[in-house]
């Protein structure tokens, strides 16, 4: 399915010629689709192989493809069954424009085609473009944005910032099919290119190594617990790449191609929550930490999520009411710990800025010096797929440095657009207020009498009353009829004790 998905979009935007794998498929495959299987696979092995080493006797309609390399086309697979329908409705994939098609929104297809229970057990939220960028946009992008546009005329600046959108190096420890990743890129090379028409012109010039675009794919990292996703972000990277090098051909008149691709992005399939990120990304070298993690509350988790949890946190005291996502928090600040320059952005379930949780998630990230830069309060996150959760969320930007200008962006309602507030500190409950946080305390800070429990009916029935079990009550023992209170929920205008012998508050 992958393959298929490079071969759709690299037929409809010219890394092939255009239209050759919707011919191949019509004119040498037979109508009843039997021999498409390996057909297929013939074109596969012939887009790993380079051009100097394919058969003379090659297929003409093959001996044109280009040499894709990048690992994507190496593994021999087995050769699938086809039949007359799943024939036709490639060939109907075939006749749609997907160069048009943002590859952010591959995640939310593939989304589509899972059942609610398996992304529930994941927390798996694909998300909008939208929602994306705001994590990246007060992480980076609109700092970078500012940078070019104080040294667009200054040719020397210009040029090392062109050189240190290079250098960037992006993360995104639970990446899934690769959105937050895709979008990132795309924005980098779309300011890239505003870059090359500030220090080249846009004159149509033809490419050449004077105009070249320097910003890459393997600029950005992932780690993905499940496989397809994993492939999936590799490819939309790609194919990002691709969509991006039309517009460079674009500006400056000539085609832009990288092939064979060389370069990847380094994609990880495996649990990161058990990996050592720093032997994933060097942190000496990595910039920012991005992404939308797992949501699942203390109380859903599965079996293998606690294990996790366990994992991540060991013996840290009250960590067992911390959402899922909070040990994405716990390794970030780890890898941060290895680089104070990296900066972080994640998405979290606005759980963990309310109740018991600040308290536990911040006596670990404080003493490590996080301090939160920016923050969305709740906000609605949406998705483009069908049959999405609507899940209320936070996004907290963090970092082992303090910025001097904090954002705090707060909605007048979960749907609304944000709202920015200045704010001179942010508070792990996201107000502008004090580093306090409020824990859980067994004791009254004064002198009365203590809680055991608060307000929870949990006498069996033992304390609730009828109306004439109250007045019969009364009627033998009248001394704790004060203590009587009206419940709010009882049928039969029912009478509950609210102190006494129970010690009961209703």
């Amino acid at each position: 399915m992958v393959r298929l998905l490079f071969c759709l979009f690299a037929d409809s935007t010219g890394i092939f010629e255009i239209g050759l794998f919707r011919e191949y498929l019509d004119l040498r495959t037979s109508t009843d689709g039997t021999d498409l299987g390996p057909r297929l696979a013939k074109l596969f092995e012939v887009l790993d192989t380079p051009t100097v080493r394919r058969a003379r006797t090659l297929d003409a309609a093959l001996a044109t493809l280009p040499h894709v390399n990048g690992q994507l086309f190496a593994e021999r697979l087995p050769i699938p069954d086809f039949d007359a329908t799943m024939r036709d409705t490639l060939l109907d994939c075939s006749r749609l424009a997907w160069g048009e098609i943002s590859p952010a929104v591959f995640g939310s297809l593939f989304q589509s085609i899972k059942t609610i229970r398996d992304r529930r057990r994941l927390g798996e939220h694909y998300t909008t473009e939208s929602n994306i960028l705001k994590a990246l946009n007060p992480l980076f992008l609109d700092g970078l944005r500012a940078e070019f546009a104080r040294v667009r005329h200054n040719a020397r600046q210009l040029g090392d910032f062109h050189r240190s959108l290079a250098a960037i190096q992006v993360l995104d420890p639970a990446c899934g099919c690769g959105n937050f990743l895709v979008v990132a890129y795309r924005e980098l090379r779309m300011l890239e290119l505003d870059v090359l028409r500030a220090r080249y012109g846009s004159s149509q010039l033809e490419l050449s190594t004077l105009v070249q675009s320097i910003v890459d794919v393997d600029q950005f990292h992932g780690i993905e617990i499940e496989e397809w996703p994993a492939q999936i972000a590799l490819v939309a990277l790609w194919l990002t790449d691709h969509q991006m090098n039309l517009r460079v051909s674009a500006e400056f008149g000539r085609t832009y191609l990288r092939l064979p691709l060389v370069k990847s992005a380094h994609i990880h399939h495996g649990n990161a929550l058990r990996l050592d990120w720093a032997s994933i990304v060097d942190p000496a070298t990595l910039s920012y930490i991005v992404g939308n993690p797992p949501f699942a509350g203390a109380r859903v988790m599965d079996a293998a999520q606690r294990a996790d949890m366990a994992w991540v946190w060991e013996k840290t005291k009250n960590a067992g009411v911390l959402d899922f996502v909070s040990c994405w928090y716990r390794k970030s600040a780890e890898l941060m710990a290895l680089n104070p320059a990296i900066e972080t952005a994640l998405v979290s379930t606005n759980s963990i800025t309310q109740g018991e949780q600040p308290a536990v998630l911040w006596a670990d990230l404080a003493p490590r010096h996080a301090v939160i830069n920016f923050a969305h309060r709740t906000f609605r996150w949406t998705s483009e797929a069908r049959g999405a959760a609507a899940v209320h969320c936070v996004l907290i930007g963090f970092a082992l440095r303090d910025r001097a200008a904090k954002q705090l962006f707060e909605y007048a309602d979960p749907s609304a657009e944000p709202l920015l507030r200045p704010a001179a500190r942010i508070n792990p409950y996201l107000v502008d207020g004090p580093m306090l946080t409020l824990s859980k305390r067994g004791a009254p800070i004064c002198l009365v009498p203590g809680m055991g429990i608060g307000n929870k009916p949990i006498d069996d029935g033992e304390y609730l009353f009828t109306d004439a079990e109250y007045l019969d009550f009364i009627g033998a023992e009248p001394e704790p009829s004060p203590t009587f209170r009206r419940g709010l929920a009882q049928r039969n205008s029912s009478m509950v004790t609210d102190g006494g012998v129970s010690g009961l508050v209703m």
